[in-house]
């Protein structure tokens, strides 16, 4: 019974998180530290992203000198222009001409992210292909496709453009985020945590990586390593109710009653807790109480 009743705890903390790593979260490196919010209405719900400054990534790829430049077609006449097709100008050809590769590829993820604020998927998957054309290490544009696709349910598609990506960049964290989370839906538990768990960014840089590794450590029953994921997690935030129960169950599940305990009931503390895992939290607590 006990075993039967932790065994639930634990598909409860996959099945949540599974729905929560289901948000379609993009975020792009702007060099102006400035952010810009998009609601994003989908059938399902509106949701809000935030792409917000910050440091560039070190994905371990190395752009050949052809795509430095700025991303450029041809014009009716044969003149060069900067190619935009978001609804309103972002930049003058001028001073587009000066941006390097990674801000076109930032300013295609706003124009992309307005059209799905307008619901016009077409346009938005237009505009990022159009990038991808241009500039085959558009990271953010790749990364935010294919996100898009997996909102859409077209697993096989999103999974074709992220292996794309991490064979022009094996370790960008973007790329093994989305694909985890699609080996994930398949049911290929272990094949998500040997993704994550190879060069895994410093948790400070990227909480979004490792809370999707703690959930797949805890689905492939890695229970230690499922609890030294949650231990460095509410080390960074000790706000998290579902951090605080993922930990509480890989305590669980090794046997340690008296941790999980103080997990559990930490994670009750918690306003943030879902109802469903306060009420296995409870159960829990009861059983172990006996």
């Amino acid at each position: 019974m006990a075993a039967a009743a932790t065994e639930s705890a634990v598909q409860s903390a996959v099945t949540e998180a599974g729905q929560l790593s289901g948000d379609l979260a993009v975020t792009a490196n702007l060099n102006t530290g400035s952010s810009v919010e998009v609601e994003v209405e989908s059938a399902e719900s509106v949701e809000r992203v935030e792409r917000v400054g910050s440091d560039k990534i070190d994905t371990g790829d190395a752009s050949p000198a052809a795509n430095e430049g700025p991303i450029l077609a041809a014009g009716m006449g044969g003149e060069s222009a900067v190619v935009n097709l978001s609804a309103s100008p972002v930049e003058s050809v001028k001073n587009s001409a000066r941006m390097t590769p990674e801000e076109l590829d930032t300013i295609a993820v706003q124009a992309a992210l307005g059209f799905i604020a307008e619901n016009n998927t077409t346009a938005a998957y237009s505009r990022l292909e159009q990038e991808l054309l241009q500039n085959r290490y558009a990271h953010q544009s790749r990364e935010t496709y294919a996100k898009l696709l997996m909102r859409q349910g077209d697993a096989y598609s999103a999974m074709e453009l992220t292996n794309r990506g991490l064979e022009l960049a094996p370790n960008h964290p973007g790329y093994k985020k989305v694909k985890a989370r699609i080996l994930m839906a398949a049911g290929e538990i272990g094949a998500a945590t040997d993704l994550l768990i190879r060069r895994a960014p410093p948790i400070g840089e990227d909480i979004e990586y490792h809370d999707i590794l703690a959930t797949a450590q805890l689905a492939n029953r890695d229970y230690e390593g499922a609890s030294s994921s949650y231990t460095s997690l509410v080390q960074q935030d000790r706000s998290q109710g579902k951090w605080w129960y993922g930990f509480a169950v890989s305590q669980d599940s090794l046997g340690n009653s008296s941790a999980a305990r103080q997990a559990y009931s930490q994670a009750m503390q918690l306003s943030n807790l879902s109802p469903n895992l306060r009420l296995r939290s409870q159960e829990r607590l009861t059983s172990l109480s006996q």
